[in-house]
């Protein structure tokens, strides 16, 4: 127990020494420190990294994990020390036996320095160390750890375990207790080339008179060639609505994550957004969402990298082509008419058995009513889309008027996702659950390249999202006004959770920030006004299934919460 709790006893040295004892940083403003570790906010943990630089990033470090409700993933607090030119770099989680551990891609000889913050004088020689190059050869068997630093702003000292830098190569560097092999941590240097990942081939879910089969390419006709070395497809192409989706076949790189991206060739503006970020399967899926609309697409498979990553000239490139077709109408089947001709009876003999005349007139009047709400309601889901999209083109000049062109494009291709979510639903009031969430996601991506906040996005245990249907872009103006009203200003201190929980027959969402409180008789933006007019009309089409809308106080910040009543039923 004492030994699991190490870095607790390092923040508690932090407390009480005064300012005075602390090490003069020995850093250059050119390094940044990074510490894995998990948030947790409201109940809800998420794995986070922890950068810090300039200063003395090493008591930064103790500060935000004493302060911020933070803690390492292991008690060894194992970081890295990298260049500031390699910032954006990435700790991508890699499976090892019953533990994972984070992998850096480098792509350069830069040298990287491994330190433990979780052990010190009192443990180091509880403690061994290895080194394994290229997954095969053990250069540095287990030893002791070589020895105890004092810089960077660090109070006390820290287990120091070495400084590497190894071209070409691959090194895991391991740490464990020499009584207890669960107790360890890891890091993956990896400084070899990029590499082109490997294509092995493509199968695709064709439709064909009214039903879906699957199949490889090759035994489909929709190509005019293979390329015997990449397996690329020559003359790949196929009509609109043809195919529901591509699957890709690559070679195991169970150590290398893989990030895809699509773009429209044919397009005024080909922007590349992300179809699958971090994947270590040898396969993966595109849906038909991505290639709806006619035209030359380019599909780009390469190494992840870092945040806003986008492919170097090692990606493997597929393109393919969209010929225009007919719209995709659904096949009437017999089980469809003998199904459509039992409930048009039922209609008829209800019709029959309970209209009269003074029931006519009522449910005409009932009729107009919400046609007219229908009508309103169309109108303000019409207004709160050129609303989102004014915030987020004024996102975009903001970030390129700092200068932070890479983010600025990282953030366009969330744009381009999020703006095409928005116009697959744009007839649809109603959307599912776990699409609604997507579009949480990715629009807090965005606004976090700007503010830097932290957040999650989930649900409670066993809740369905896949069943469950709510109004579109209910959350989206919630979100948005944490956002903004709420964590905007704390920067890398803001936290938003958005949580989605079932209380009896009750659907209720909460939209947690820890900003500066929420104001009585403030009554929002624009953006929130629209959202209470939405919720009214729905309440008025659907009484048996009320929305309601509440703001509470949180110590700190403010809870927006949304019961959807009956919901469940």
């Amino acid at each position: 127990m004492k030994i699991r709790y190490t870095y607790l006893s390092l923040l508690t040295l932090s407390w009480i020494f005064p300012l005075s004892t602390y090490s003069q940083s020995d850093t250059s403003s050119e390094d940044v420190f990074v510490f894995h570790t998990i948030g947790i906010f409201q109940g809800v943990r998420d794995d986070q990294d922890l950068r810090v630089s300039g200063g003395n990033p090493l008591y930064e470090v103790l500060e935000n994990i004493r302060h911020n409700d933070i803690q390492p993933v292991s008690p060894l607090l194992l970081g890295v020390k990298i260049n500031k030119e390699h910032e954006n770099i990435r700790g991508v989680p890699v499976r090892h036996l019953s533990k994972r551990y984070y992998s850096y891609y480098l792509g350069d000889s830069s040298e990287i320095e491994v330190l433990a913050l979780g052990i010190n004088g009192s443990n180091i020689a509880d403690f061994r160390y290895r080194v394994v190059e290229n997954d095969h050869k053990e250069i540095v068997p287990w030893s002791e750890l070589p020895g105890l630093e004092q810089a960077y702003g660090a109070k006390s000292p820290y287990a120091m375990i070495g400084r590497f830098q190894s071209p070409g190569k691959q090194l895991l560097i391991e740490v464990k207790h020499v009584d207890d092999y669960s107790m360890r941590d890891g890091v993956i240097l990896d400084w070899r080339p990029p590499g082109r990942p490997q294509l092995q081939q493509i199968a695709v879910f064709h439709r064909d008179s009214g039903r879906t089969h699957y199949a490889g390419l090759t035994t489909t006709g929709l190509y005019e060639s293979i390329d015997s070395r990449s397996q690329i497809p020559v003359g790949f192409r196929f009509k609109q609505n043809q195919l529901s989706n591509i699957q890709l076949f690559v070679e195991d790189h169970s150590d290398i994550p893989y990030s895809a991206f699509i773009r429209q060739l044919s397009a005024e503006d080909p922007i590349m957004y992300p179809v699958a970020l971090d994947f270590f399967d040898k396969t993966f899926q595109i849906h038909e969402q991505h290639f709806s609309v006619p035209g030359s697409y380019e599909l780009i498979i390469n190494r992840s990298a870092g945040y806003g990553e986008l492919p170097v000239n090692a990606a493997l490139r597929i393109p393919f082509e969209v010929l225009p077709g007919n719209r995709m109408r659904p096949a009437l089947t017999i089980e469809m008419v003998i199904v459509l001709s039992f409930f048009l009876t039922i209609v008829m003999v209800t019709a029959f058995v309970m209209y009269n005349r003074r029931q006519k007139r009522k449910l005409k009047q009932i009729a107009l009513e919400n046609e007219m709400a229908a009508f309103e309601l169309k109108l303000l889901r019409n207004q709160l889309n050129p609303h989102f999209m004014f915030n987020a083109l004024s996102s975009i000049q903001n970030l390129i008027s700092k200068g932070l062109a890479e983010k600025a494009n990282y953030y366009i291709g969330k744009f381009s996702l999020m703006t095409r979510q928005l116009l697959t639903s744009s007839n649809e009031e109603m959307v599912g659950l776990e699409e609604e969430m997507e579009l949480i996601r990715n629009y807090l991506v965005m606004e976090q390249l700007r503010f830097d906040f932290r957040f999650k996005v989930g649900a409670e245990e066993g809740l369905e999202v896949d069943n469950i249907e709510i109004p579109a872009m209910l959350l989206q103006p919630l979100v948005e006004n944490a956002v903004k009203h709420g964590v905007s200003a704390l920067m890398n201190k803001g936290v938003v959770a958005v949580k989605m929980s079932v209380d009896g027959h009750h659907l209720v969402v909460e939209i947690d920030d820890n900003g500066g409180g929420f104001e009585e008789g403030v009554s929002g933006g624009y953006g929130l006004g629209l959202t209470r007019q939405r919720i009214d009309l729905l309440n008025r089409l659907h009484a048996g299934q009320t929305i309601s809308l509440t703001f509470s106080r949180l110590n700190p910040g403010t809870r927006a919460t949304l019961t959807f009543e009956n919901w469940m039923l």
